[in-house]
């Protein structure tokens, strides 16, 4: 009796779940993967590597078509050209800001602000006077004055590119999607504005 009593118990206690035992099965307890590209450069497929590549060249090309324009003095006396040239400025500086916003927000990154909400809001307001404040500075009878004052001139030029980097760069911080729509809108906005209120 008292053999049978302990086999019993041997076979009890052989058969009872441990809740402190981890369950060793394959794919139970893991992450699941991230998608490619999205934990940052190192990580990045050729193609984005490609990607990032041709845009960098295509916003040095920007920036230096606008700086050659402006060494030139080819807008001195074409207004339309004068503003054309800003919206490339802005153009370059924007690829740059979205290149630098990929790096440090990759595809696939969170999006939450953490434990400061509050800049959300921030960047939102930005995100809307900035394009507002461009606009504005494109009016056409700002240009004479700034045209007289080189030094001026030449930092409005530094402003848009650092202007343009920061739409680019913020509006990453929400989604690629939406630095891109907010540089190129920008720029067509401004290259509109030259050819559509600017006299020939």
């Amino acid at each position: 009796m008292a053999e049978e009593l302990e086999g019993s118990m041997i076979v009890s206690n052989e058969e009872a779940p441990n809740p402190l035992a981890r369950d060793e099965r394959p794919g139970d307890n893991q992450e699941p993967p991230s998608p490619p590209g999205s934990a940052g450069p190192r990580h990045w497929t050729t193609r984005q590597r490609w990607g990032m590549a041709v845009q960098a060249a295509a916003a040095l090309l920007l920036l230096g078509l606008a700086a050659l324009i402006s060494f030139q003095g080819l807008d001195d006396h074409n207004l339309r050209l004068h503003h054309l040239e800003h919206a490339t400025f802005l153009c370059g500086g924007g690829l740059l800001g979205l290149l630098v916003g990929a790096c440090l927000w990759p595809p696939g990154h969170d999006s939450t602000w953490g434990r400061h909400p509050w800049l959300r809001l921030v960047a939102l307001g930005l995100l809307v006077v900035e394009p507002l404040v461009l606009m504005a500075v494109m009016i056409p009878f700002t240009s004479p004055w700034i045209d007289a004052h080189p030094p001026i001139h030449a930092l409005e030029h530094l402003l848009l590119i650092v202007l343009g980097g920061v739409l680019g760069l913020v509006g990453t911080r929400f989604s690629a999607a939406v630095g891109w729509l907010l540089v190129l809108v920008t720029a067509a906005m401004i290259a509109a504005y030259a050819g559509m209120v600017l006299p020939t």
